[in-house]
C-alpha cells in the first residue's frame, strides 16, 4: 500500500492519472461502519478493475483547539489495518485551514473533476465542507448520481455504531467497545 500525506493540491497530481474507487471518511476506529465502507470500496474496485484508495484526515475534521477528540486508532494503527484490507492508497489529507473553511460543493467538485474516480464510496452519515456550506453523502448523490454509492448505517442491537458512540463508551467504561471494532476476518 502507498502512503500519501499532503494538502489536498498536492494529492490532485499525484493520483491524476490512476483510475480510482475511492472511499473518503474520517475513519477513525475502523468500526464495523467503516468496515462496510470499505468492503464497498474493495468489490468495487476489483469489478472495476480500478485501484482503491481511502481518503482521510490527520486529524478529526470535528476537532479543534477547544475540543480535542481522543483518536480511537492512532494512525500508524489504521494504516495498517488499511494494508492488511488490501488497500492500495491511503491519502491522508492534512486538515489546514483552507480545507476546514471549503465548502462541501468545492471540495466534491474538485475531487471528481481532478481525479480519475469511477466511484466514490461513503457512509450515509458522511458530510463534507465547512458546518455553513457542507454536503450530506445524499446531496452528493444527488449531484454525482452515476459515481456515488452510498452504504446505510451498521447498527448494533438497534443502535448506530459509531466513532461518536465508541468514544463515549470508553470514557464512560460502560461496555465493552471490542464488539462495536470487531475484526474483520
Amino acid at each position: 500500500m502507498v502512503l500519501i500525506k499532503a494538502d489536498l493540491f498536492n494529492v490532485f497530481s499525484k493520483l491524476k492519472d490512476i483510475p480510482l474507487c475511492l472511499a473518503i471518511g474520517v475513519f477513525d476506529g475502523i468500526h464495523k461502519g467503516h468496515r462496510a465502507v470499505l468492503e464497498k470500496l474493495l468489490s468495487l474496485s476489483a469489478l472495476k478493475k480500478t485501484k482503491s484508495a481511502v481518503f482521510t484526515f490527520d486529524r478529526n475534521p470535528k476537532s479543534d483547539s477547544s475540543n480535542a477528540l481522543k483518536e480511537i486508532k492512532s494512525f500508524s494503527e489504521k494504516y495498517k489495518i488499511l494494508e492488511d484490507l488490501g488497500i492500495d492508497y491511503t491519502v491522508e489529507l492534512i486538515f489546514s485551514d483552507d480545507i476546514k473553511k471549503m465548502s462541501g460543493d468545492w471540495f466534491c467538485y474538485n475531487l471528481i473533476k481532478e481525479l480519475n474516480i469511477s466511484s466514490l464510496v461513503c457512509g450515509s452519515d458522511f458530510k463534507v465542507g465547512n458546518k455553513n456550506s457542507y454536503l450530506t453523502a445524499q446531496d452528493i448523490k444527488r449531484i454525482y448520481p452515476s459515481i456515488v454509492k452510498i452504504i446505510d448505517l451498521v447498527t448494533l442491537g438497534g443502535l448506530k455504531i459509531s466513532s461518536s458512540r465508541i468514544r463515549k463508551i470508553i470514557e464512560e467504561k460502560k461496555e465493552d467497545y471490542n464488539e462495536y471494532i470487531a475484526a474483520f476476518f
